[in-house]
């Protein structure tokens, strides 16, 4: 079985709060209107996105 080591993801938002805690993405494109990018994976990346997942609630 392959191992991912990329994170993807086609939410601006975690895209933004990412790039604002200086995680950088290392791809992007295009699919049928859906702008998707890529991420390396890291415990770093997890933190950021389980941080920004319990203090914004989505519904």
């Amino acid at each position: 079985m392959k191992k991912h080591n990329d994170y993807i993801t086609s939410n601006y938002d975690e895209v933004l709060e990412l790039k604002r805690c200086g995680i950088r993405y290392t791809f992007v494109k295009v699919v049928d209107g859906i702008t998707i990018w890529k991420f390396d994976k890291s415990p770093r990346l997890f933190e950021i996105l389980k941080n920004y997942y319990i203090n914004n609630e989505y519904v």
